[in-house]
């Protein structure tokens, strides 16, 4: 029984999505990525 759990629990499982991810690096990469994303998210 809780063998047959774990497999049907294996069997749900959500697929992965790939999201694209980089490093910011320093002071002034991190403000224009800042300002990039405020005028994004601008309601």
């Amino acid at each position: 029984m809780f063998i047959n759990a774990i497999e049907e629990s294996a069997k749900n499982r959500p697929t992965r999505t790939p999201v694209a991810a980089r490093q910011i690096k320093g002071e002034e990469e991190l403000r224009k990525f800042m300002k990039e994303w405020e005028k994004a998210n601008v309601d």
